[in-house]
């Protein structure tokens, strides 16, 4: 006899399970099979975790939604690739994880899914978690989930219904929040009277529809039925309960190498794969190769830290249980393997299994015969392994002493942890619904055929997928030449296009009040931490300077590429602190970025993919240290690139930072604001080409940047935006003391065109760009210094905002007084946005200014005799005015003519706000408001505005050709009702601040947009798309990219 440390032969001693006959996993068995849990009708739950497939569905990786064939299960199933559903282009599988096996999952006590996505948070365990908390990607505050239900396996229940490819799908259930979607669900079984019968009968209770048939009792009988799933009659438990000839020699070798640690010689499997259930239900770095389609847009899957966060479990995965696992191939997180041996030998080295693993992924069955390709598949690969070199799980897992003997006897002890039934389709049959079993109430009930006739019915045909639209949409374009439009072609339902990640919504997500009215955000949504000076923040030389009174920025972009937008502040004191957006239910604090490179105060941030490799990298500009660093995004960790790398000169203090490809050669050229009160600098460069490999090339002198600077530099706020109409990104700057400047693109650089008679404003500070009064132009919006509270302020002007509108060729007229947009107080941080959603574009600008009594007792210590206090604290007093002051919303009423509303919706804020990014936080169909506070917490203002009948919206968001990954520079039109608006795709400078590289609109009462239009970067290409549903998310890709 092996002296195995197994505590106990049968793994389900003391564990009270269901059985198949009982009403409830039966009921449970009729709903597991049925495809109206799908949001198509076009998937059930069997269509991944077959009993004849021993509870899974024998493929690398899944195919869910979208099927070829939606009967087709297991070898053979393929997907039906519609551009205006999948994000990811190609006939590859759209669920990025091997689909884990049911049998047996009530013997899991602790987490559910590869990254345990839903786990117990209690430290004891009981069997299958019953009674415990269990948190899932439901829970808020990363707290238990209150409506987890009994067990893990109900909490499991609750979610593949909700996941986009697994069950979801692209129709009428696409746009649905979670709850939602499971009421929907819950409607459709009501509205069938069987079911509703097989709900009473299974659960022995009378009543409504309503009261008898809840999502509580659809995952109630899903559990059940799943529970009852037992297979654990194995050769291995024969053996333990004393029949020595049950398993053989080789296999009671392999046993002893299984048991055995690795420093006695063995194979020390059981430090993971421990206990009757042979798995630890622990996450462990494996080094397995990482293929498909990943969990972000890069092809990579962080596992564990997806759920906790934490850097240190990137890459980790739950142990899988080894019962039947000779039943349960492809084997890995990803399906990378397929057969036992293959699998055994590269995770006991994966260092020499990296150079032999076989990266066309053709020794895989499923990829054999497909067309797709996964580019990154062997760099993601190499990145896990690396993960893995420097895991604990390292010294636990890695031993390469390993013969292929001892490999052998390996495989053959697992196989004998295979239930004998598992071989007889007969035995399964309970698990299988049927016609004959009255498991098919609706007609719904998936009758799967099998490429292997030995399964069950064999496929007649390949068929097609339900795929919630119609005919694929085609992407049009404008001739190179001519710009002619091919005839524009209409979708139907869905309008989802190349969607990022199953975290992608859809449609509108939060739930807010409906009114036009802003809320500030607490809890969750609000942030930890406060921005905050010392006296050595102002310190300069022998004297003391205001300017970091100017200071409190940030940045925002998918630093994580789960869909959702995540905050990052440049936080003084504190450095830089990122903010990651949980699904617009909360931040989660990250420390992926540094808080600080150098001694250098961070004063703006940029995020924006500088190598092209879809990653959003970060951009820090200094305060004191006068220094531009670049952080290539390898997340979680990024890389710094400083001056020797970047060949980005001193940059001075950093006021503002865009992005966009202002030569049109495809990459992403930089443009940074460098306000001084360094007088007869050697000046920092503005424009930066891009050159490649991280390398930039200041352009200011050769590009024709002349006049910008003179002795001082007060550049704010630079943008890059096409003023004049002809495909080519010009040049705008806000400046201090009437410095505000435009240039415009020739085509070998740039050509000052400022009129200093219209460009009047006296402190341009913060900026917005945007066609104001929808004639199809550009125009610009600059803050500047109101001081309607006070006669006078020193060095400053006092005339307010100013609002250039275009005339279509890059003329610009000031028409402040008529647009009603004067009065800003001290004005900073600048947004437009469409906050009503009616179809006109709206202004939200932050103020006020401070003159601190530490610099004002810092002087009079300091400098006694050389400081009058009496003209201080006058000049503080007059600074004072500013001190309290509200900030301003100047909503469009039409043309570009505004009102401002700022206390009718709700924004009563005082703080000292500076930077500012306007976007929709929370997905739920509005624009939110971040606001970095100087000297204070940052805030976060919810629009309440989505959901009214007059607030519909589209946003899009596109895909560019690499390394102009995110399109800037395209322009997006949509027309309704005979009105058209127009989008430029930008990344430029509110002031401290910038909003996403993406677009929204209003579209009023409208749900439905006539014209969808995009023009790409460089003007040769077009997509046209109409009768486009409005409350969309969209993610469209440019139509050259390889579908």
């Amino acid at each position: 006899m092996v002296s195995a440390v197994v505590p106990e032969a049968d793994p389900t001693a003391g564990r009270a399970l269901p059985k198949i006959s009982d009403a409830v996993p039966t009921l449970g068995r009729a709903l597991f099979f049925s495809k109206s849990l799908s949001g198509d009708r076009d998937t059930a739950c069997a269509s991944c975790h077959h009993p004849l497939l021993a509870g899974t569905d024998s493929l690398s990786l899944p195919v869910g939604v979208n099927a070829v064939n939606p009967d087709l299960l297991g070898p053979g199933r393929t997907l039906l690739y519609v551009p205006t559903d999948d994000p990811v282009p190609g006939n590859g599988p759209n669920v990025p994880r091997n689909s884990p096996t049911t049998f047996n999952i009530a013997l899991y006590d602790r987490a559910m899914f590869h990254d345990g996505r839903a786990f117990i948070l209690d430290p004891d365990t009981k069997p299958n978690g019953a009674g415990q908390s269990i948190r899932t990607p439901d829970s808020l505050l990363q707290q238990a989930d209150p409506l987890a239900g009994a067990n893990l396996t109900e909490g499991q229940a609750r979610f593949p219904v909700t996941s986009l490819f697994e069950m979801r799908g692209f129709g009428e259930f696409s746009t649905l929040s979670n709850d939602a979607l499971r009421a929907a669900i819950v409607s459709r079984l009501k509205s069938n009277s069987q079911w509703v019968s097989r709900f009473k009968t299974a659960f022995n209770i009378t009543g409504t529809p309503d009261q008898v048939v809840t999502f509580e009792r659809v995952t109630k009988a899903l559990s059940d039925y799943q529970r009852s799933q037992i297979f654990v009659s194995s050769p291995w438990l024969k053996y333990r309960q004393g029949d020595n000839a049950a398993i053989t020699d080789l296999a009671k070798t392999g046993a002893k190498l299984f048991f055995k640690p690795i420093s006695n010689g063995g194979a020390g499997c059981v430090s993971c794969h421990s206990g009757s259930h042979f798995t630890d239900e622990k996450f462990h770095v494996s080094g397995f190769p990482q293929l498909g389609r990943g969990k972000n847009t890069f092809g990579e899957d962080d596992g564990r830290r997806e759920v906790t966060q934490s850097d240190s479990d990137i890459f980790a995965f739950r142990t899988p249980s080894l019962l039947n696992a000779s039943r349960t191939a492809p084997f890995g997180h990803a399906g990378s393997f397929t057969t036992l041996y293959e699998t055994i030998a590269y995770h006991v080295n994966p260092e020499a299994g990296l150079s032999t693993y076989d990266f066309s992924l053709k020794s895989l069955d499923q990829f054999r015969d497909l067309t797709v390709t996964y580019p990154r598949v062997k760099t993601n690969t190499q990145d896990v392994v690396a993960q893995f070199k420097k895991s604990p799980d390292y010294v636990l897992l890695n031993n390469p002493a390993l013969t292929p003997t001892d490999i052998s006897a390996l495989v053959a002890f697992v196989q004998t942890l295979t239930d004998y039934r598992l071989a007889d389709s007969s035995a399964l049959q309970p698990w299988i619904a049927s016609d004959v079993l009255g498991d098919n109430p609706d007609g719904q009930m998936l009758t799967p055929c099998f490429s292997n006739p030995g399964l069950g019915a064999a496929c007649l045909n390949t068929g097609g997928g339900g795929t919630g639209t119609s005919t694929p949409a085609d992407f049009n374009e404008l001739s190179a030449t001519g710009g002619v439009a091919i005839p524009p072609v209409t979708l139907a339902v869905s309008t989802r296009v190349l969607a990022n990640a199953v975290n992608c919504p859809d449609g509108r997500g939060a739930v807010n009040q409906k009114q036009r009215r802003f809320v500030t955000a607490t809890g969750a949504l609000d942030f930890s931490h406060t921005f905050a000076l010392n006296i050595d923040s102002y310190i300069r030389e022998d004297n003391v300077s205001v300017n970091a009174s100017n200071l409190a920025g940030l940045a925002v972009g998918d630093i994580n590429a789960d869909c959702w937008p995540d905050v990052v502040f440049a936080s003084g004191l504190d450095g830089v602190v990122t903010y990651l957006n949980d699904q617009g239910k909360g931040w989660i604090p990250s420390s992926s970025l540094p808080k600080h490179i150098d001694a250098g105060l961070v004063t703006s941030l940029g995020i924006a993919d500088i190598d092209g490799d879809y990653k959003s990298d970060v951009v820090y500009g200094n305060f004191l240290g006068q220094k531009l660093y670049i952080l290539e995004n390898r997340w979680p960790s990024f890389i710094i690139h400083d001056e020797s790398q970047t060949n980005i000169s001193p940059a001075h203090n950093t006021y503002g930072m865009a992005f966009g490809d202002y030569d049109n050669d495809g990459d992403v050229d930089m443009l940074t604001g460098h306000w001084t009160d360094k007088s007869n600098i050697a000046r920092s460069g503005h424009l930066r080409e891009n050159m490649g490999d991280w390398k930039f090339s200041s352009r200011d002198a050769s590009k024709g940047l002349v006049g910008l600077v003179n002795s001082n530099d007060f550049s704010f706020s630079p943008n890059f935006a096409d003023i004049n109409n002809d495909g080519k990104l010009d040049i705008l700057f806000t400046g201090d003391f009437k410095n505000s400047q435009v240039f415009i693109n020739n085509g070998n650089g740039f050509t000052r065109t400022t009129d200093p008679t219209v460009i009047t404003d006296e402190n341009g500070m913060g900026a917005a760009v945007g066609d104001f009064d929808n004639d199809g132009d550009l125009d610009w919006f600059v803050g500047s210094i109101y001081g309607s509270k006070t006669p006078s302020i020193p060095v400053y002007g006092i005339t307010g905002n100013r609002m250039y509108r275009n005339d279509g060729k890059g003329g610009l007229t000031d028409v402040t007084d008529s647009a009603g947009v004067r009065d800003g107080g001290w004005a900073w941080g600048t947004c437009a946005a469409d906050f009503d959603n009616d179809g006109d574009l709206d202004i939200f600008q932050v103020n006020g200014y401070i003159l601190p009594d530490q610099v004002v007792d810092y002087l009079l210590a300091t400098f006694p005799g050389k400081e009058d206090e009496s003209r201080l604290r006058e000049l503080q007093n007059i600074y004072s005015v500013f001190l309290n002051d509200t900030s301003r919303l100047f909503i469009n009423n039409g043309a570009g003519v505004f009102t401002e509303e700022a206390a009718a919706w709700g924004l009563d804020d005082t703080r000292q706000g500076r930077g500012i990014s306007c976007l929709d936080v929370d997905r739920d169909g509005d624009i939110d408001i971040v606001t970095a506070n100087h000297l204070d917490k940052p805030s976060l203002r919810l629009n309440q505005v989505a959901g009214r009948p007059d607030s519909h919206f589209l946003q899009v968001r596109l895909v560019g050709i690499s390394p102009n990954t995110e399109a800037l520079g395209a322009r997006v039109y949509i027309t309704v009702g005979g009105k058209t608006q127009m989008r430029e795709v930008s990344l430029g400078s509110n002031y401290l601040g910038n909003n996403p590289a993406e677009v929204h609109f209003g579209t009023g009462t409208s749900t439905r947009i006539d014209e969808l239009k995009i023009v790409w970067p460089g003007g040769s290409k077009t997509t046209v798309m109409t009768g486009v549903d409005a409350d969309r998310f969209l993610v469209i890709g440019h139509p050259d990219i390889p579908r």
